[in-house]
């Protein structure tokens, strides 16, 4: 009986010691974690900067960084933020004329700084501002305070030239490279189309596009801007070299881009072609195709439909409904449009219902793709570098 007990209670002992060192390990591993998240806002080598560059900012055009400008923007590390600012990856950034918040961390704890503009200058040329470190659960401590005269802005070229130079360090670090989610696609791709449209500078896209082609070759948004770059500037291997890209993908996620590019450009034959292969293809998408290939490929189904193509409707369809991937949801819908396009030879063709909003999304995101053939022909003179 005594060593029963015993027994029973070393596996006590052990089970309490082994709690207690994970709990150890999970305390100093936070404490850690804080001090770590702590360091970047506190440095002198990223505050000094940034407060500058905040209050720069803060004194500019605000349709540069209100909500509603960059609501098109990723929130998170936004590629819009002064560039002492977004090479530190803050998980937020807000900026109003009068104050600017910069934020790390998540869940349990939050850290960053606040910018807040201070009375005018004794000349009046100007503004005070304070820059502070806040932290849950600690008062703000003062780092910087500044004299900022009220001509201190940026321009608009000025502030496109820095966020292009900030998609380029991206680019070229290929920081998302190997996730490839439809955000990091659209981060990277068609987010340049809009800030440059916004801005009125689609002269310097082609430049923007052929950096990405290049140094990005998984983005398959980008692949098909070159291509559409290339048909316009009348490149009769365009189409050729976009076959090839399909083929060394692999997969019939890729042709389906292809035939959305073709038929994009007009060319419809080439397009049916491209989603005859799709449907052909028995390998399997690579792991960073966009997880959204099925519910592109609904929508390219029902524009295929409401083209009247309906032999090709109906291939794709098959192919579909005999999907290779692992995120299909829409199979239902699919097959309504199937049996539709199977039978309007001998009735008249149905109205396709609306769908839900993902099964039309736009690879594009409301970019306006005609505006490339605007961009590649563009002659105006850029007076900032892409």
């Amino acid at each position: 009986m005594e060593k029963v007990f015993v027994c029973i209670l070393s596996v006590v002992l052990i089970v309490v010691l082994v709690l207690a060192g994970a709990l150890a390990y999970i305390f100093f591993g936070i404490h850690r974690s804080i001090a770590n998240l702590d360091a970047i806002p506190l440095s002198p080598a990223n505050y000094q900067p940034a407060a500058l560059e905040l209050a720069k900012l803060c004194q500019s055009d605000p349709t540069f960084f209100s909500e509603q400008s960059v609501s098109y923007l990723d929130p998170f590390d936004p590629v819009w933020a002064p560039p002492s600012v977004a090479k530190l990856h803050p998980e937020g950034i807000d900026v109003s004329a009068d104050h600017a918040t910069v934020t790390w961390g998540g869940g349990f704890y939050h850290c960053g700084w606040d910018l807040v503009r201070g009375a005018a200058t004794a000349d009046g040329s100007g503004y005070s501002w304070t820059l502070s470190f806040s932290s849950e659960g600690n008062p703000n401590k003062v780092l910087e305070t500044i004299n900022l005269g009220g001509d201190h802005r940026l321009t608009e070229d000025e502030f496109v030239s820095q966020v292009l130079a900030e998609f380029d360090r991206r680019l070229a670090s290929q920081a998302d490279d190997g996730m490839f989610t439809s955000e990091s696609g659209w981060y990277l791709a068609a987010a340049r189309c809009l800030f440059l449209t916004k801005h009125h500078r689609t002269d310097l896209l082609p430049a923007q596009v052929r950096k990405a082609e290049t140094n990005y070759p998984h983005d398959w948004r980008d692949m098909l801007l070159g291509y559409l770059l290339d048909h316009v500037a009348g490149d009769p291997s365009a189409g050729e070299k976009l076959r090839q890209w399909a083929d060394r993908t692999s997969g019939p996620a890729a042709w389906m881009y292809v035939a959305y590019a073709f038929y994009q450009a007009g060319d419809i034959t080439a397009g049916d072609t491209a989603i005859k292969k799709a449907v052909a293809a028995t390998s399997p998408d690579p792991d960073w195709i966009d997880k959204d290939v099925p519910l592109y490929e609904l929508g390219m189904a029902a524009r295929l439909y409401d083209s009247g193509d309906f032999s090709a409707c109906v291939s794709l369809c098959d192919g579909i409904l005999s999907s290779r991937h692992r995120y299909f949801t829409t199979r239902s819908s699919v097959q309504s449009v199937r049996n539709w396009a199977a039978t309007t030879a001998a009735s008249r063709p149905v109205q396709l219902p609306a769908f839900d909003k993902y099964t039309s999304l736009d690879p594009f995101g409301g970019f306006d793709l005609n505006l490339m053939h605007a961009a590649a022909t563009s002659s105006r003179v850029s007076t900032t570098q892409p």
